[in-house]
């Protein structure tokens, strides 16, 4: 059973993110998916799409699908096959840019912030 939901943090994520002028994070470091999912990756290939409205997006390995239902906040779970990440991920993301609000959005900024 997961941890609550913490809205606190996750609405001062938000609200940072509006300050930047960001729609949304990318996030790949183990306790940056566990800042915001309550779901620690065991191999640290995961990844979280963090929408600044809307339901955050998990990308986990197929193998760790019961522990990341199990302990994420999020239940929009993606999975990919193997330890081929950045190539899945670039599809992914690709095909989640075209067919979502993302799309309408400004190009990502280079930015180092962090929460």
């Amino acid at each position: 059973m997961p941890w609550p939901v913490d809205h606190t943090k996750l609405d001062r994520v938000r609200a940072l993110m509006k300050d930047q002028d960001l729609s949304a994070v990318v996030v790949r470091a183990p306790d940056n998916v566990l800042y915001l999912t309550n779901y620690w990756c065991m191999k640290g290939y995961d990844a979280v799409v963090f929408p600044r409205e809307g339901d955050p997006t998990l990308i986990a390995l197929e193998p760790q699908l019961a522990d990341a239902q199990r302990n994420s906040w999020t239940r929009d779970i993606r999975l990919f096959k193997g330890y081929l990440f950045e190539k899945s991920l670039a599809r992914w993301l690709t095909l989640r840019h075209s067919s979502t609000k993302l799309a309408q959005s400004r190009p990502p900024r280079k930015s180092s912030a962090c929460v």
